[in-house]
């Protein structure tokens, strides 16, 4: 039987590693932690983590965003965790109120049937509705997000056997509820209960312009980057997707692996509303991707290459968190009955996979269950301070630890399900 995935904010991450076959020494300078200390204008936040506010980074509400660095080994290595967690992408999603609530009553107007304790749902995105969730000292949710990330292996660098643990550790907050590619705003409304008044307030939808400002700071700050690990869970996976040409184009010099977990590039049925909210920013040069996900992953999947943009995903096979928000049809019927959705999710990763068969530098690893985000299974340190046992892959021949350090290296990660 597979593990039930632990409880994690869901993620995205990029990293820059080692190269094809090889494993890198021990670094010299920095600890366990990183051990370099923060650099001009970041704030150390602990754990050999710094956070650096970024100037032109913009959260739902308004307020900027930025990053956290732990810095390790020469620079040359990159490993770049970009969060998720949900999306929104109406008034429903992005501030239920008595007004308009969240998905079990499907954004319906004038419901009152699903109220909580404040008069609605709450939104279906992480911090959307926070006033300043990143502030410029590294405080409020940022210990948070980190001490849930960090007890996975990948961070361990003390792990002999670990590909990563030269890397230097970048996170990419999300905190706008459009998987990383929007570019607009958008008024809405929201009323506590129905004797308040109704109030607007203007959501940024900046996931895009976040990111290209984050590329712009990474490549200031890591000049002689090599390599690049790209890894993403849910929301963010997708971000990571989108952007993989964007990374790509700006350390050209430098390979750039993309590995999405829990991130399966289906058709969602809100896809025009998407496009119409976000203000989506399709990656360039693709003709095709404005018609929808899958269009999106055969134009990053027709750019893979062994050598320097190897792409994997991690997947279960009725991923019922991405059913529900990709697929799920109007009404509480889904809710009650989530068999039809899970069908249609399943049917749309299978139509999916045969795109990874078509290059021999993407693969992926498939799990049966309905769970969401299989990082856990590479690793995850225990109160004990042991890790918790890799996923075994369906046919016993590989676990997801070594599946992943495969992709990390450049050694084969063949198709898994």
């Amino acid at each position: 039987m597979i593990p039930r995935a632990l409880p994690m904010v869901v993620m995205l991450a990029s990293l820059v590693g080692c190269g094809p076959g090889t494993v890198p020494a021990p670094p010299d300078g920095p600890g366990p932690d990183g051990g370099f200390g923060p650099e001009a204008g970041e704030v150390d936040v602990g754990g050999g983590w710094s956070w650096l506010a970024v100037d032109g980074t913009r959260c739902a509400r308004g307020a900027r965003s930025g990053l956290a660095l732990q810095r390790g080994g020469d620079g040359t290595d990159l490993f770049v965790y970009v969060q998720g967690g949900g999306a929104c992408w109406n008034e429903g999603t992005c501030a239920p109120s008595y007004r308009t609530n969240g998905p079990l009553c499907y954004y319906n107007p004038n419901s009152p049937f699903c109220p909580n304790e404040t008069g609605g749902m709450l939104p279906t995105s992480s911090y959307v509705d926070v006033a300043d969730p990143f502030p410029a000292n590294g405080g409020a949710n940022l210990a948070h997000e980190l001490s849930v990330l960090t007890p996975s292996a990948v961070f361990d660098r003390e792990r002999a056997d670990n590909p990563f643990r030269e890397a230097s550790f970048v996170y990419v907050p999300y905190c706008t509820g459009d998987l990383h590619t929007g570019k607009s705003e958008r008024t809405y409304r929201t009323q506590k209960d129905g004797f308040s008044p109704v109030v607007e307030h203007t959501h940024h939808f900046a996931g895009a312009t976040n990111m290209e400002r984050s590329i712009e700071v990474l490549q200031e700050r890591f000049p002689n980057v090599e390599r690049i690990w790209l890894f993403g869970v849910s929301a963010g996976g997708y971000g990571a997707t989108f952007h993989h040409g964007r990374f790509r184009a700006a350390f050209p010099d430098a390979e750039v692996h993309l590995l999405a977990d829990s991130s399966p590039f289906i058709q969602p049925r809100h896809w025009d509303d998407w496009v119409a909210a976000w203000d989506m920013a399709l990656p360039e040069g693709c003709a095709t991707c404005a018609e929808g996900l899958p269009q999106v992953m055969g134009h990053v999947l027709s750019q893979a290459d062994a050598a320097s943009a190897r792409v994997g995903l991690l997947a279960y096979e009725r991923d019922a968190t991405v059913a529900w928000f990709f697929l799920a049809e109007k009404g509480a019927g889904p809710f009650i009955n989530p068999g039809p959705t899970l069908d249609a999710y399943q049917a749309g990763l299978g139509s999916l996979l045969p795109l990874y068969d078509l290059s021999p530098a993407s693969g992926y690893f498939i799990l049966p269950g309905e769970q969401h985000v299989m990082l856990p299974g590479y690793g995850y340190r225990q109160g004990d301070g042991t890790y918790t046992a890799p996923y075994p892959a369906p046919d016993g021949s590989t676990d997801l630890a070594a599946w992943i350090d495969a992709w990390a290296v450049g050694d084969a990660f063949p198709s898994i399900r």
